[in-house]
């Protein structure tokens, strides 16, 4: 190094090893007094046709987390859809199916959907979010009887019966209402209506 320069990199060291504040990364803790101004961990839904059309059965669930690929082939294969048959004009279908693509995991900066996206080979187009891997370990890691809590709000694809605040995007477990474990959980009608 020439010795000139020595100074000025002693200057800029204490810049470059600088710290950000603290951010949720993967759903984690992040402290209660920056919880609201944290990053979402996937992107909240943000398209109101498709909040109303598939948020009428279910949580409209974030697109982020799915690949494009993955949103294609759902909204191909309608009007099958998971054991039921839904009835949608062409001009409905193609506005969703360009939403869902847009805003896919692949295409998210959020750490979620990018963890998401490292899951799930190439190849692969999984068609339930709750049969990811990275869905399944964090699941997992609930010090919780996840099975007994997801059969209480009516199944895992059930996520807004524990995560309170699903709609909005975030799926930290900090936040988790976990029944069975001295938590309430909202009326099943609430939990229906997808306003808790």
């Amino acid at each position: 190094m020439r010795p000139e320069l020595r100074p000025i990199l002693l200057l800029l060291l204490p810049a470059l090893f600088a710290t950000s504040p603290p951010r949720a990364d993967d759903g984690g803790w992040t402290p209660r007094h920056t919880r609201d101004e944290a990053a979402p961990d996937v992107a909240a839904v943000t398209n109101p046709e498709y909040r109303s059309v598939c948020g009428a059965c279910h949580l409209a669930y974030p697109p982020g987390f799915l690949p494009a690929r993955s949103w294609r082939q759902i909204t191909t294969l309608l009007p099958w859809h998971f054991g039921r048959e839904l009835d949608l004009d062409a001009g409905k279908l193609e506005r969703l199916q360009r939403y869902l693509e847009l805003a896919a995991a692949d295409r998210s900066g959020h750490v979620r959907s990018i963890k998401i996206m490292i899951s799930i080979p190439a190849a692969e187009a999984p068609l339930r979010i709750s049969e990811l891997s990275h869905v399944r370990i964090e699941h997992a890691k609930a010090q919780a009887p996840i099975d007994a809590a997801t059969a209480k709000v009516g199944g895992l694809h059930r996520c807004e019966g524990c995560h309170t605040r699903a709609e909005s995007g975030y799926f930290n477990e900090d936040e988790v209402v976990m029944p069975l474990i001295g938590e309430t959980t909202p009326p099943a009608s609430t939990i229906e209506a997808g306003t808790h």
